[in-house]
């Protein structure tokens, strides 16, 4: 095999390795890249699951609004009957008093006067009763308004207690994913140390092949003017020529080290390759392990909304 030959296949070989070195970078980018999407995305995720909690909290302080609403007008109402049933009797007390009084002072000699006196006083404690009796009977609650509201009161009590139950459940998924996503940003940020290693000493491999590329043309130059000078000389160039052998020997040995070198770095680039598919993959699968559960919190959030629609519909045709 010719020397030029062997320049040929050494040059095509170093020109395959930076097509080789290239494809292992431009596979580190597209890793680099997929692992910030998936970011954003997990942050939209976070974002949509915060607003529902949000929601599910407003919804859960309008109902104890309501329930204490409810339970403060249950109060008025009771307050105000035991009311109007003790003013009731302190009359018909007053009545029964003023009527034994007069029947002790009876006289038969004022009795007409008496009569009068105690007819008007009857008449005025009569009145009084008709109206604290018209009064008591506006104010008067059904006993079974009363239960309805009462049963109303107990259900909102435990929706209330239900809703709770749901927001601290909402609030643990929200609490697990979170610190599922704070670990998977730190493996991102591992692996992206990694892969900034990886391409440091891609770059360093590179400007290796380069330099020594570099020197390869250079010796080949000079060996073609050797090898023009060659052809032009006599004998005694001839036998200079020897001399020119001997180094181009000594060219092939250290051609031999280098490849022996480039042919280390390639088995690390492709050990440092596989690593990094096998990192891909588990941050695929943690990724679709992510996407699943996000999934399952967006269904039971979309039943809670569902559920929490059903019953404000319900009140209302119920009102």
């Amino acid at each position: 095999m010719s020397t030029d030959l062997k320049y040929e296949i050494a040059i095509n070989e170093c020109n395959s390795l930076r097509r080789q070195l290239k494809d292992a970078y431009n596979k580190c980018t597209a890793i680099f890249d997929a692992l910030s999407i998936l970011d954003e995305h997990s942050t939209k995720e976070r974002i949509i699951l915060e607003k529902l909690i949000c929601d599910l909290r407003q919804t859960l302080e309008n109902e104890l609004e309501k329930n204490i609403e409810l339970s403060i007008e249950k109060l008025h109402i009771e307050k105000k009957e035991k009311y109007l049933k003790r003013e009731l009797n302190d009359t018909k007390q007053d009545l029964n008093k003023i009527t034994i009084r007069y029947r002790r002072i009876y006289d038969g000699s004022t009795s007409s006067f008496i009569q009068s006196q105690l007819h008007s006083v009857i008449a005025s404690q009569r009145a009084t009763i008709e109206t604290l009796r018209d009064s008591l009977t506006r104010a008067h609650v059904p006993r079974a308004d009363y239960d309805e509201l009462n049963l109303r009161f107990e259900q909102s009590q435990a929706h209330t207690l239900d809703l709770q139950n749901q927001l601290d459940t909402s609030l643990a998924h929200s609490n697990d994913l979170q610190n599922q996503l704070d670990a998977a940003n730190l493996f991102s940020t591992q692996l992206q140390t990694e892969l900034d290693d990886v391409h440091a000493k891609l770059t360093s491999t590179y400007a290796v092949l380069e330099e020594a590329c570099s020197k390869i043309d250079l010796e080949r130059a000079e060996f073609e003017k050797s090898l023009q000078h060659i052809r032009r000389t006599t004998v005694d160039e001839i036998r200079k020529n020897s001399e020119l052998y001997t180094k181009t020997l000594a060219m092939e040995q250290t051609y031999v080290a280098q490849r022996q070198a480039l042919d280390t770095k390639t088995t690390e680039l492709k050990q440092l390759e596989k690593r990094l598919t096998q990192q891909e993959e588990n941050a695929t699968n943690k990724i679709n392990k992510l996407a699943v559960k996000l999934e399952q919190e967006k269904f039971i959030a979309r039943e809670i909304i569902q559920t929490e629609q059903n019953r404000l519909l319900k009140s209302k045709n119920k009102k």
